[in-house]
Parts: structure tokens; C-alpha cells; sequence
């Protein structure tokens, strides 16, 4: 029998998906048995909401700007175990790491940018299962993504 080997992965790495999620330092996909990232919603488009008032007597609204509201990034995920007692020990783990408030969120496709974030729930699993998908969302004040690295240039003149 052969063994497949991913001619783009390292050797002696673990394969993690795409969009795993690193959430205050500790990345979720390898620290929580069992767990894998599926998909992430939420990091694309800033929606904008618009000021406008209303003037009597004169059609239309009068245009004041517009606002970047906060955002929801949502991570779907699986989380397997052998047993029950493995499965509520990896579960317990998972939610340990997710109770810290306002910490950097960085993604496995974009290890160069972060967000700030508090989990703040999801979609339940259904219960009785040893192998359940769910979400996780995670509410970010700030809408805006960051470089973990800071830039300089030098100013000429």
C-alpha cells in the first residue's frame, strides 16, 4: 500500500486547512483534538451603512456619509472524538480557548493580518454525537483587519 504525500506540503508539518483559525495565539485546529476548521464567512466585504436626513418639503434625503459598522466573522468547524467522555473533555478545551475577550484573530490564508475579536457563540451541535459540525462567531468591534508587522519608511526632504 502506498502513502499519499502532498507534493505542497512540508515535511514533518501537520496539514492544516486554509482558513484555520488562530484565535488569542493558540491555533484551534492543532491545540483541540479532533477539531477541524471548514469554512469562514464574514472577512470579506465591509458593508457601509448610510447617514442621511430627511428635510421636509424636499424629495429625497440630504446625504451626511456613510459608516463601517462592526462585523461577524463566522467559522464553521468539526469536532470529533471516540467517546463521550473525550468528546466533552475536547469540547471543554475548545470553549476554554474561546472565552478570552478582545484578542487578535488570525486566519491561515492571511497569517499577516489579524483582526480583534470576542467569541460570542454560534450554532449549537446537535447533542448525542460523537461528531458534530457547528459554528463559532465571533463579534469584532472594529471591522478593520491589521498587519502583525509594522511598516516603516524613511522620509526623504
Amino acid at each position: 500500500m502506498y502513502e499519499f504525500v502532498d507534493i505542497n506540503e512540508l515535511p514533518g508539518t501537520e496539514s492544516v486547512p486554509a482558513e484555520a483559525v488562530k484565535y488569542n495565539g493558540t491555533w484551534l485546529d492543532t491545540t483541540v483534538p479532533g477539531f477541524r476548521t471548514l469554512n469562514v464567512s464574514g472577512r470579506e466585504l465591509l458593508t457601509k451603512e448610510v447617514r442621511e436626513k430627511s428635510i421636509p418639503g424636499i424629495d429625497g434625503n440630504t446625504y451626511l456619509g456613510r459608516d463601517v459598522p462592526s462585523r461577524i466573522i463566522t467559522v464553521r468547524y468539526a469536532l470529533t472524538a471516540p467517546t463521550a467522555l473525550m468528546f466533552r473533555e475536547r469540547y471543554n478545551k475548545l470553549m476554554s480557548i474561546l472565552n478570552a475577550e478582545q484578542v487578535q484573530v488570525i486566519f491561515n490564508d492571511e497569517p499577516d493580518k489579524y483582526f480583534i475579536g470576542t467569541a460570542i457563540g454560534g450554532e449549537n451541535p446537535d447533542p448525542g454525537r460523537l461528531s458534530v459540525v457547528g459554528e463559532i462567531e465571533i463579534y469584532c468591534s472594529d471591522p478593520y483587519k491589521y498587519s502583525t508587522t509594522e511598516k516603516s519608511s524613511p522620509i526623504n526632504g
